[in-house]
């Protein structure tokens, strides 16, 4: 089942750069020529058939669609691959760029681009499923604060859902940093997610600043780069979206995709926002100098999720589950001052050596989870002995929780003062959209906020 991704503007394509690079690496073998059977059972043949195919050359070639209103980064990323991968490339036909970016405005990425390059995208997409044996998703990568990739990204992902509708969509998103990085992004985030929250199946954020954290505080980075940052964005997507086994009932086996993964954890319209956690994060540096078990890992990510904690790192132990008999009230909000982060439902993925034995019995409390989620719907496990980016065993939460409730509130906040005021909403309007669109935007995102504080 293969993964057909699309990288809208400047954020996306080179979130997708570094993405594709480190599945490369698990989908050749040194002295081997990679293979695109869909039958082979090899790792690196499943690896290779979901997000590559190969030519008559046997090059491999990205399963992906590039989109941008600026030709620059798309270039360079192609260029990129063309000089320094032997391995891998995109693929020439599949670019779509304009001459005038976006101008960090959602509505100009929204209704001006979209409309006009739309036929176009719809129509590399379509070479690209064209390709696939089976098509088992699109995986779209874009970020929250600029125009094209907000705006664009939120009119081309509605747009991939009218044209496959059966298909799953999948939505990465970056949350921009708190400080700032334009000053309308909160604007072009609260457009955003709330049109995403009607097309798309699964919204994975990843918020800058804790990613920005993570290479200064886990891969002791100093002067630390975009590129830096994307490569973390890059290891916790294939953390999930690499080929795994499904454990049911720790008996059956079966070949684990996309539309089964977010069939676990977004059962519920209501709650389509993902939250990736991943242990451990090592400098390659003192890989050598490291070791864990199994039982470490899974202890220290089950502590990230009940802390509400991106990293191992600095974890607070002293928050518990309430005792048996104890519950805490389900309308309690995941705020600094709540006891533990409430989930809906959780994926996680083990990779590595003795990954199908693990005691994963502590994920399955109830007590993790808000009281009317039923039993079968809340934990589930997908496994690989293959380990992955050079991490002899790893640990993978895919978390549809409470998380996501600090940092939403912050920018509906944000954003409502602005509006109140009706700071840049000429800006938007000259494009196309009204204020009763910003409205209908406030209102969908305060119900998902509602959803999240009940859980």
């Amino acid at each position: 089942m293969s993964v057909v991704t699309i990288q809208l503007g400047q954020c996306g394509n080179q979130i997708g750069f570094e993405f594709y690079d480190l599945l490369s690496n698990s989908a050749t073998k040194p002295g081997c020529a990679p293979s695109s059977s869909f039958h082979s059972n090899d790792y690196s043949d499943l690896v290779s058939e979901r997000f590559f195919y190969a030519n008559e050359k046997e090059k491999m070639f990205a399963r992906a669609v590039m989109v941008d209103m600026e030709q620059k980064v798309v270039g360079q990323a192609f260029h990129e691959t063309q000089r320094h991968s032997s391995t891998w490339s995109y693929h020439k036909d599949r670019q779509v760029t304009g001459r005038k970016g976006s101008g960090n405005n959602w509505a100009q990425g929204y209704c001006h681009h979209g409309p006009k390059c739309i036929s176009d995208v719809l129509d590399k997409v379509s070479k690209e499923v064209e390709r696939c044996d089976s098509l088992g998703g699109f995986l779209a990568l874009m970020s929250l604060a600029g125009g094209t990739g907000s705006g664009l990204g939120a009119f081309v992902t509605t747009a991939l859902k009218d044209e496959y509708p059966h298909t799953t969509i999948v939505n990465n998103v970056i949350w921009p940093y708190t400080t700032g990085e334009v000053i309308v992004q909160n604007y072009n985030a609260v457009l955003t997610l709330s049109h995403l929250y009607s097309a798309s199946d699964g919204i994975v954020f990843m918020e800058n600043e804790k990613m920005q954290k993570i290479c200064s505080q886990l891969l002791r980075i100093k002067n630390i780069s975009f590129k830096d940052i994307n490569k973390v964005v890059a290891s916790k997507l294939a953390g999930v979206f690499l080929p795994a086994l499904e454990t049911n009932n720790s008996v059956h086996l079966s070949k684990f995709v996309i539309a089964d993964i977010l069939r676990n954890v977004c059962s519920h319209t209501g709650y389509k926002l993902l939250n990736i956690l991943n242990i451990p994060v090592v400098a390659k540096m003192s890989l050598a100098y490291t070791s864990y078990n199994w039982n470490m890992l899974v202890k220290h990510c089950r502590q990230m999720l009940i802390a509400n904690a991106n990293m191992e790192e600095g974890v607070n132990w002293s928050i518990k589950l309430p005792r048996q008999g104890k519950p805490v009230p389900s309308t309690v909000v995941a705020t600094e001052t709540s006891p533990f982060n409430r989930s809906l439902s959780n994926q996680i993925f083990l990779r590595g050596k003795d990954a199908n034995i693990v005691d994963l019995s502590s994920f399955e409390d109830s007590q993790l989870y808000a009281t009317w989620v039923p039993g079968y719907g809340r934990f589930h496990l997908a496994h690989h002995t293959t380990s992955y980016n050079d991490i002899e065993q790893s640990v993978t939460l895919l978390s549809n929780s409470q998380t996501p409730l600090k940092p939403l509130n912050a920018v509906v906040s944000k954003a409502w003062n602005m509006f109140a005021s009706r700071a840049y909403v000429h800006q938007y309007c000259k494009h196309g959209i009204v204020e009763d669109d910003f409205v209908d935007s406030f209102v969908a995102l305060e119900q998902v906020i509602k959803n999240y504080s009940s859980l």
